[in-house]
């Protein structure tokens, strides 16, 4: 008697905005040639969701609304998401791992940014899926896989290539300490002769003051020409080392800066506009020099034989039990 195989599971992919849905493009479209297609989910009223749906709107991709199906949710599913803890809240699906876990409902996690080591940001129940080495902490259930986004970070000019611009990463959304931050990073680029491009987050549609303009060009492609990057404690740190930018880290006061707290000598740290305009012009003078290296190699793992995409692909098929692509 020929005995019935069982069907496999469903995956399903959910993007909470335009940074997930370029974190899994690729991971997804690695599945599809290996045979298995993947649902994009989103939660239609969380922030970022009207983002990703345009971008996977615009190639066709139907959403489904992940409130509804998660409930449908069966043993031998797979549901993989970049989502951090507090993201979850308003929707309520977190309240809902455990649940999932015990309806045999495999979950994946993927490292959405920098500062992925936040206490509470992952599950334990639940396989976290990081960048590099420091991915590992007590309690997690941890896999390098590398990062889909910064591999794909191409090293920009030269720095003698490059025109005296500086990238200032206005990552504020309605805090108080915005215009007064903006402000002091403006004045030490003025002082240093270097030309100010804002760049904003892409989640947080707001102005930071009267008659300063957002550049409307991706950060990545603004930090391979800019001689320097002006942030608080973002990915977009990562994204300068990668493009062969030198980024000088500008926390604002009571700022968790995890992994940004240790720089490795890959670059410097001002607490206020004056220390950010001293350092600016030694590093100008070549009074002070920096060395990304050491930092990128503890927290994010390239392997040139595997890319990213295919190594979260292959975790998601071992979760699914189907054959890894050769």
């Amino acid at each position: 008697m020929r005995l019935l195989r069982r069907p496999r599971g469903q995956v399903y992919v959910l993007a909470h905005s335009r940074n997930h849905v370029n974190i899994l493009r690729g991971v997804v479209a690695d599945l599809v040639q290996g045979g298995v297609t993947p649902r994009w989910l989103i939660f239609p009223g969380n922030p970022g969701a009207r983002q990703a749906k345009q971008v996977l709107n615009a190639d066709g991709i139907k959403l489904l609304n992940a409130a509804k199906m998660l409930p449908t949710f069966k043993s031998g599913d797979v549901l993989v998401f970049c989502l951090r803890t507090h993201l979850w809240e308003p929707s309520g699906a977190f309240d809902l791992v455990p649940e999932l876990l015990a309806r045999g409902v495999r979950l994946l996690q993927v490292v959405e940014g920098g500062r992925f080591n936040f206490p509470d940001i992952s599950h334990p129940d639940v396989p976290f899926l990081g960048w590099g080495p420091s991915v590992h902490v007590a309690g997690r259930q941890a896999r390098v896989v590398g990062s889909p986004v910064l591999e794909a970070v191409q090293l920009g000019l030269t720095r003698d290539q490059r025109a005296p611009m500086a990238v200032v990463n206005y990552k504020f959304r309605g805090e108080q300490q915005g215009p007064h931050w903006l402000a002091e990073a403006l004045a030490a680029c003025k002082a240093a002769g270097l030309q100010p491009v804002v760049s904003g987050h892409p989640l947080y549609d707001v102005s930071p003051g009267e008659g300063i303009a957002f550049s409307d060009r991706p950060v990545a492609a603004l930090c391979a020409e800019a001689q320097v990057v002006i942030s608080r404690s973002s990915t977009v740190i990562y994204e300068a080392l990668r493009a062969g930018a030198q980024p000088f880290l500008f926390p604002t006061r009571g700022e968790a800066p995890v992994e940004y707290a240790d720089p490795r000598g890959a670059f410097p740290i001002a607490f206020d506009g004056s220390e950010l305009t001293e350092q600016l012009l030694q590093w100008q003078t070549g009074q002070r020099s920096y060395a990304p290296q050491s930092f990128l190699n503890a927290h994010v793992d390239i392997d040139a034989r595997r890319p990213a995409t295919r190594r979260i692909a292959d975790e998601i098929r071992a979760a699914l039990k189907a054959p890894k692509r050769s």
